[in-house]
């Protein structure tokens, strides 16, 4: 009875490992630059949403103006770009709110609204080597 029980959860445990791959299709490497209102984000977060709701996102950090995906299902994307700054201030953080925060406040970027003018883009993912897409934001 032990043995069978064991062949269970161990069934179970490779028919879950199997529905857990991402079976997204081929994927390509992107990478680029993100400004808003003609500043490099400082610190931020990007991700590739397909854009017809089907499939997985991919997404990583912006550091510094830049970032790079190693591995971005390809096909038509939605871009939604966000900052890593606290969301309900429209202002730098001091020192000592930033410090709870452990927010480098001289890396601090402003805060990007969902609304703000480019993000949202939508692009093309090709199969094959490495793309570039840059993004220019600006304040609603």
């Amino acid at each position: 009875m032990r043995f069978v029980g064991t062949t269970l959860v161990i069934g179970m445990m490779l028919l879950v490992g199997v529905g857990c791959d991402s079976g997204t299709g081929p994927t390509a490497k992107v990478k680029g630059t993100v400004n808003f209102n003609g500043k490099p984000v400082a610190d931020g977060y990007i991700v590739f949403r397909p854009a017809d709701g089907k499939g997985v996102d991919a997404g990583g950090a912006i550091l510094d103006g830049s970032y790079s995906l190693s591995a971005v299902p390809v096909g038509q994307k939605v871009v939604v770009i966000t900052s890593n700054a606290a969301p309900t201030e429209n202002r730098p953080l001091s020192s000592e709110e930033a410090s709870k925060l452990r927010i480098n406040p001289k890396k601090q970027s402003e805060v990007i609204p969902p609304d703000a003018k480019g993000n949202g883009t939508k692009v093309e993912v090709k199969e094959g080597g490495e793309q570039s897409f840059d993004f220019q934001l600006r304040s609603p």
